[in-house]
């Protein structure tokens, strides 16, 4: 979607509310420093920012001019000598064309442990106490979960913004920021949304959803996804369908990353994958008629997954979908498969490899050489060795031999690797470039 530029020309005039006395002379007990500021935004050519939303399309795309509404507020920022910071109301309403806002509040100090300084000398801000600060426009319908008011001790962010459409969103959680020019604040800093139009889950499901992000692809095949703490929910609608907004204030969303949107349920994750991108402040339309996750519902021990990265029972495959390992461990954050048959016999370092090569590749999944722990979750998920080692028949497959059979979990020292002995249930080591042994590629999720 297309934009409307907001860049905030700000008119700032700012006055002392307080008295030239108080303004020069260390306070025996400090009541904060009193502010008044013009803010002006020109609808012009470049940048966003939130409050009512006016669509028009232009050249056949839907751009929004946003302006401000009464009971907006603003956020400031500075350290000096601790946090000195505030949050200013609106005085009045905004110019008729919405465009203009004066804001006045009172700015206070705060240490580290966010509590007040209450001998602050307001005197080390010098002639104006808005030099070196950052301002963030608080629209008049943020919530709790997005702003915390309380915290006085870093930058005031919103953390994680989400709500059930683009409009929405823009309105009430959408960031936009900007640092003092000595004159003003031009609120240009703004951050992408996501907007969510996913189907193919559960109906009346609720789902955790997370924004994640690795520096290429292959390292969030790896695992190497930094997934974003905060988790708010959807619930899937009678069609199996969730629809949202989303945006997540982080400078890093500005950098070229693999980005990854990820639904969460019951044992099993959803990830819709965004892709490589240098993210712009617009709206990214994301939308998917099912998902790219492995799953149709829950997966259970033994079923299989097809070569289309669903879970299925091996007696409901579909026409046209190849099994390609069946289901050994279901965790409450992941899930392991062994391939339906062996790679063959080799040293360790070509069963590391191998592994990591087997085809086909599977959406959201990870072929591997499965670690210690995860064979000992896999024997242990299939009631004993001996079930795990003979359970792929049934299931199209070949069953394991009763022999040694590698894992990627290095020994003591660095020339030796664990492995195991399906023939009588115990680990022992062996030489890694010497011993020539079977290996079978695990399928993680």
């Amino acid at each position: 979607m297309g934009w409307l530029v907001l860049a905030a020309a700000l008119m700032i005039g700012m006055t002392a509310c307080s008295t030239e006395k108080n303004m020069t002379e260390e306070p025996t007990t400090s009541t904060g420093v009193q502010v008044t500021v013009s803010a002006g935004l020109d609808d012009g050519d470049g940048v966003s920012t939130r409050a009512d939303v006016t669509e028009a399309v232009v050249e056949g795309k839907t751009q929004r001019t946003l302006k401000f509404t009464a009971g907006d507020r603003l956020y400031i920022w500075r350290y000096k000598n601790g946090y000195l910071n505030g949050i200013l109301t609106m005085d009045g309403e905004p110019t008729a064309d919405g465009l203009g806002a004066t804001f006045s509040g009172t700015l206070k100090a705060y240490d580290g442990d966010n509590n007040e300084i209450t001998d602050y000398d307001y005197t080390s801000l010098g002639s104006d106490p808005l030099t070196g600060s950052t301002a963030i426009l608080i629209p008049s319908g943020a919530t709790a979960e997005c702003f915390d008011e309380a915290d006085h001790t870093g930058i005031f962010t919103e953390q994680y913004s989400m709500a059930a459409d683009v409009n929405t969103l823009m309105k009430t959680a959408l960031y936009v920021a900007g640092d003092y020019n000595g004159s003003g604040y031009t609120l240009t800093k703004r951050n992408p949304i996501l907007n969510c139009n996913l189907g193919g889950l559960t109906a009346g499901t609720t789902y955790s959803v997370t924004l994640g992000c690795a520096t290429d692809q292959s390292e969030y095949e790896n695992g190497g996804i930094n997934i974003f703490s905060y988790t708010p929910t959807v619930i899937a609608d009678g069609d199996g369908n969730v629809r949202f907004a989303i945006s997540r204030v982080n400078n890093i969303l500005g950098h070229n990353l693999y980005w990854v949107l990820r639904l969460h349920a019951g044992m099993f994750n959803y990830d819709y994958i965004i892709g490589q991108k240098q993210f712009e402040a617009k709206v990214y339309n994301v939308t998917r008629a099912t998902p790219n996750a492995t799953d149709t519902g829950d997966a259970y021990l033994g079923q299989v997954i097809g070569d289309d990265g669903k879970n299925y029972d091996y007696a409901d495959l579909p026409s046209g979908v190849t099994a390609v390992a069946m289901i050994c461990y279901v965790g409450d954050t992941h899930v392991l498969a062994l391939a339906l048959t062996d790679e063959g016999q080799m040293d360790w370092s070509t069963a590391i490899t191998t592994c990591a090569a087997h085809t086909p590749a599977v959406p959201c999944g990870t072929w591997k050489l499965a670690s210690q722990d995860e064979w000992n979750q896999m024997i242990s998920g299939a009631g004993g060795y001996a079930a795990l080692r003979d359970g792929f028949s049934s299931v199209g497959g070949t069953n394991m031999q009763s022999a040694v059979y590698w894992s990627s979990t290095e020994g003591p020292v660095n020339t030796i690797a664990y492995r195991y002995k399906f023939s009588s249930g115990d680990w022992d080591l062996g030489v890694k470039t010497q011993d020539i042994i079977n290996a079978r590629a695990c399928l993680a999720f």
